[in-house]
């Protein structure tokens, strides 16, 4: 049993209720704090509402996918060449037998000079010191800016003893317009499937609480066959055959980019 005490602290005395040791483990009411914390400030309002929300929060998760076949405009041809001789920069065009001839069989097929890059050149130094003698590798970037170039560049290239194509990467022009609308179109199906969800629950959607989205199925990059490359290099290209040379690569310039997304609605509590 508890009562009024008199307590002495430092020579000050003072009257109060003995400690009620549950009292003081209890859980504080957290009606009671609100109330108290509504009645200092008025600030804490939105928080009281928030939390009055989430302790009746209730939600649907719902998942859609919408895809799209997208086809390429054009390609990157990621191109090595073996040269007998080293020289830097833009100085090999010209004075590197080997990237010379590349440029020159890759200009007939009217790709211009600008959409010839070189990335690296890689020098095999033999005596120790590096010389204009000492043989390179050049790797060069070749911009196929529409399709109808990319075989005849192909067939080109692969046709020149010291070249190899290590791999080309797809351009899409279209592909951030329609990375965009596959997105809308993922985001209405979702939209669509709670509407229907709830529909037949017999309430409504009440906003949302939660979405997230992934996009796949875009491979831009694909190695050319080896064995492609080295039966064309032994075939003897007429002219007017140079056009269909690439055919037996069997590249394909098309991909389906699919946009999965995932929602969770709030859901209304009648």
């Amino acid at each position: 049993m508890t009562g009024p005490t008199e307590n002495t602290t430092a020579g000050n005395t003072w009257r109060g209720e003995a400690p009620d040791n549950n009292a003081m483990h209890a859980k504080p009411d957290l009606r009671v704090v609100l109330k108290w914390m509504i009645a200092r400030s008025g600030s804490v309002i939105a928080d009281v509402m928030c939390l009055k929300t989430m302790d009746n929060l209730n939600y649907i998760s719902v998942s859609e996918t919408a895809e799209r076949e997208i086809s390429a405009s054009g390609a990157k041809l990621a191109v090595r060449i073996s040269g007998q001789s080293f020289f830097a920069g833009r100085e090999a065009f010209k004075k590197a037998a080997e990237v010379s001839e590349c440029v020159r069989g890759l200009s007939s097929c009217g790709i211009a000079a600008d959409k010839i890059q070189i990335k690296n050149v890689s020098a095999q130094v033999e005596s120790g010191f590096l010389a204009k003698s000492s043989s390179a590798t050049y790797d060069l970037e070749v911009m196929c800016e529409t399709m109808d170039l990319l075989g005849p560049a192909i067939a080109t290239i692969v046709s020149l003893k010291n070249s190899n194509i290590v791999s080309i990467a797809w351009n899409y022009s279209e592909l951030d317009r329609v990375k965009r609308e596959i997105l809308q179109e993922a985001v209405q199906l979702t939209n669509a499937s709670a509407t229907a969800i709830v529909a037949a629950l017999g309430t409504s959607l009440a906003g949302i609480h939660r979405l997230k989205y992934e996009m796949s199925g875009l491979d831009d990059k694909l190695a050319a066959p080896l064995q492609v490359q080295s039966r064309m290099r032994k075939a003897k290209f007429a002219d007017s055959d140079i056009a269909n040379a690439a055919e037996g690569l069997s590249l394909s310039h098309t991909a389906t980019v699919a946009v999965h997304v995932k929602a969770d609605f709030l859901v209304k509590v009648e």
